[in-house]
């Protein structure tokens, strides 16, 4: 059961169709048009070459992967060579090569005191009882960095770089008014990564200022939720079900029961609830009308282009961009950035950890316990991601 607010709200689609529906499919093909273009724009201009001729490589290739050498014919690459010939040519020896990790950046150093933050808001809002260490965005992390903003009287001005889909609508709200309050003390910018869509715009609308990367996809503004009904399963498996329960909407949750059609309505109620507050929100900061933010919102989501042309952000520009504006916000002409959170090396963050096990550890068999620990490892190792392989192992 997919309950939204807003025709062009298509994330439950995969759950609730076996196509996308019309508003949904226009919607998506107006924002990969808008990306197609500004992405062969962006390649002829770095190029020198016409869009034309950018658009047939994507469109007229008559290969999947094309060889070096049609690339260098159509003017994408300079030079077909091998790595040896390369450095060969440019005289770089071997040894003056140099491993990332071997490079540091030269520190800038700035004679002031005055500071702007650098906030990193990062994947989807989630209820705040999720451990802190966990991926995503809550209003306990937003509180710990909001803290380390009014602790240092040194910062002038904070910049949130936003990169989330959206998530928990309460949540949403929480931060939201976390960052309207931080934004009587001090100039507030947001920078939009990736995605800042649904909650993830939420939270940036009561910002000073909206700075929208030139690939950036914002706004759906609008509402869903998913409540699964497993009753058809339950029943193909042999399950069934019994409920006890005394008041209108007691074991509403319970998904071995469909769902009933008051619950249904009251969830649509509740949906909409949101979304005219959600809308309010957009419309106090952003100077757009109520009345006419309809067709801004059903859950459309904009390329950066049109949310720029929309008054959904300020400016098309990157993290210095918004970094800038925080400066002239705040009147500063000289100024160092910090960047928050603080980065905690891997160790420090599993002591953290530890300090959450049971203190009893004599209830627990070593080898129970040690299952407890890779509990605590997995909490900060993330599947899929790149790790240091250590140069000496571990024995029990």
């Amino acid at each position: 059961n997919v309950i939204r607010s807003g025709e062009f709200k298509g994330y439950g689609e995969t759950y609730s169709r076996k196509d996308l529906s019309e508003e949904t499919y226009s919607n998506l093909k107006e924002l990969l048009s808008d990306r197609y273009e500004l992405l062969i724009s962006y390649i002829a201009s770095q190029r020198k070459l016409s869009p034309d001729k950018v658009k047939a490589v994507f469109e007229q290739r008559p290969d999947y992967l094309v060889t070096a050498e049609y690339a260098k014919q159509a003017g994408l690459v300079d030079v077909v060579s091998g790595r040896d010939e390369f450095l060969k040519s440019h005289s770089i020896e071997r040894k003056q090569l140099l491993d990332m990790q071997d490079y540091t950046p030269k520190p800038v150093s700035v004679n002031t005191r005055d500071k702007i933050a650098v906030c990193y808001l990062q994947g989807g809002i989630t209820i705040s009882s999720v451990s802190q260490y966990q991926d995503g965005i809550t209003a306990a992390k937003v509180q710990k960095m909001v803290d380390a903003l009014n602790e240092d009287s040194r910062i002038k001005a904070v910049v949130f770089r936003v990169n989330s889909p959206g998530g928990s609508a309460l949540e949403s709200e929480i931060i939201y008014r976390k960052l309207e309050m931080l934004k009587s003390k001090m100039p507030v910018v947001i920078s939009m990564s990736g995605t800042a869509a649904s909650g993830g715009y939420y939270i940036s609308a009561p910002a000073n200022y909206i700075v929208a990367d030139p690939y950036t996809v914002t706004g759906s503004i609008g509402v869903i939720q998913l409540l699964p009904d497993a009753s058809e399963l339950s029943k193909k498996a042999g399950i069934t079900n019994q409920t006890i329960g005394f008041g209108k909407y007691a074991g509403a949750m319970n998904f071995m029961n469909p769902p009933s059609q008051d619950l249904l309505a009251s969830l649509q109620r509740n949906s909409e609830n949101v979304y005219s507050e959600f809308k309010h929100r957009v419309a106090k900061y952003r100077k757009v009308d109520y009345d006419s933010l309809e067709n801004l919102a059903g859950g459309r989501v904009w390329s950066a282009q049109d949310a720029l042309a929309n008054r959904l952000v300020d400016k098309i520009g990157t993290l210095d961009t918004a970094i800038k504006k925080a400066a002239e916000l705040a009147k500063l002409s000289a100024y160092q950035t910090v960047v928050l959170p603080e980065k905690k090396q891997y160790f420090e963050l599993f002591m953290e950890q530890l300090k959450n096990l049971p203190t009893a550890k004599a209830a627990f068999t070593p080898d129970s316990y040690l299952d407890l620990l890779a509990e605590q490892f997995k909490a900060i190792f993330k599947p899929y991601t790149a790790l240091c392989l250590m140069p000496f192992e571990l024995e029990s």
